[in-house]
C-alpha cells in the first residue's frame, strides 16, 4: 500500500489501551531517489487524517463500526524503511500542537517479511470494498478475478448490484500492487507462485479466496511466451511443477 490516496482513512482499529488507531502504510522505499514525492504524499495524507479527526468524521466512522467511548486517537505511519527527518518533524508537530486534545502521531517500521498472505488478502478486500462503496453503492456481492504472469497482470471486479444487475469495475493499481505482494508471499520453493485466482466478497470483512498455481482464467490472458519465461525466472519451479500446457507453450524456447 502507499499513501498516494490522500483523502481517505486507510485503516481504523482499537488499540490495546482502548485508544483509536488510524493507520497508514507506505511500502515504497525511502532513499531510492523519490523521497521528495513520498514526503509530499505523506504530508497531504497526514493533513487529511488530522482534518478528518478535527472535523469529527473519524468519530462518526468509529460509531458506524460500533466503536464507542474513544478518549484518545493515535495516527500510526508504517513504512518499509525509516523515513527522512522531514517526516518525523511533521509527526512531532502533530504531537506538540494536538497532544492536549488527545491526538498523537508516530512512526513504526513495516516488517515486510512478517506480512502473511492473509494480511494481503484482507487489505485487498478492504480496498475493493471501499472502491465498490464509491462506484456501486448498495452492492450485494462481488467476485474479484485476477491473473498475474511475469510482467503481465490483469483483473476485474464483477459486481452484483442492489437491483441484481451485474457490472464490471476496473481493478485499481493499489489492488494490483497488493495482489503482487500476495503472490510474492505465497511463493513456494520449487513449486512456483500462483497464476490466477479469485476472491468472493460479501462484505467489508467477509470473503473467500482461491488461487491456482497451474491454471488460467478464461478471460483476458494472452499466452505470450515472453511473459511465461519471465514468470519462471521470477518464481522458479521444479520441472514436474510446470503444467503440460505451459510446457507446450514454451517448446523451442
Amino acid at each position: 500500500m502507499t499513501v498516494q490516496e490522500h483523502d481517505r482513512i486507510d485503516q481504523l482499529a482499537v488499540g490495546m489501551d482502548g485508544g483509536l488507531l488510524l493507520a497508514m502504510t507506505e511500502d515504497r522505499t525511502y532513499g531510492s531517489g523519490a523521497d521528495a514525492d513520498l514526503t509530499e504524499d505523506f504530508r497531504l495524507k497526514l493533513n487529511s487524517y488530522v482534518g478528518a479527526v478535527q472535523s469529527g468524521e473519524v468519530l462518526r466512522m468509529a460509531e458506524k463500526a460500533g466503536i464507542e467511548g474513544i478518549q484518545r486517537i493515535e495516527i500510526v505511519f508504517f513504512s518499509a524503511n525509516e523515513p527522512p527527518p522531514t517526516v518525523f518533524e511533521m509527526l512531532n508537530v502533530v504531537n506538540s500542537k494536538l497532544g492536549v486534545q488527545g491526538i498523537s502521531a508516530r512512526w513504526e517500521p513495516l516488517d515486510i517479511d512478517e506480512i502473511t498472505p492473509e494480511v494481503y488478502e484482507q487489505a485487498v478486500v478492504a480496498e475493493a470494498s471501499w472502491l465498490l462503496a464509491q462506484a456501486t453503492p448498495g452492492w450485494r456481492s462481488a467476485r474479484l478475478w485476477v491473473s498475474l504472469i511475469g510482467d503481465w497482470g490483469g483483473g476485474v471486479i464483477r459486481v452484483v448490484c442492489a437491483d441484481h444487475t451485474e457490472v464490471d469495475v476496473e481493478l485499481p493499481d493499489v489492488v494490483r500492487g497488493l495482489l503482487l505482494g500476495h503472490k510474492q508471499a505465497t511463493y513456494e520453493e520449487a513449486g512456483g507462485a500462483w497464476l490466477s485466482g479469485w476472491i468472493d466478497l460479501t462484505g467489508t470483512e467477509r470473503y473467500y479466496a482461491k488461487f491456482s498455481w497451474d491454471s488460467l482464467p478464461g478471460w483476458g490472458v494472452t499466452r505470450n511466451q515472453r511473459d511465461f519465461l519471465q514468470e519462471l525466472a521470477d518464481y522458479p519451479r521444479a520441472d514436474y511443477k510446470v503444467p503440460l500446457w505451459m510446457r507446450e507453450l514454451l517448446v523451442g524456447c
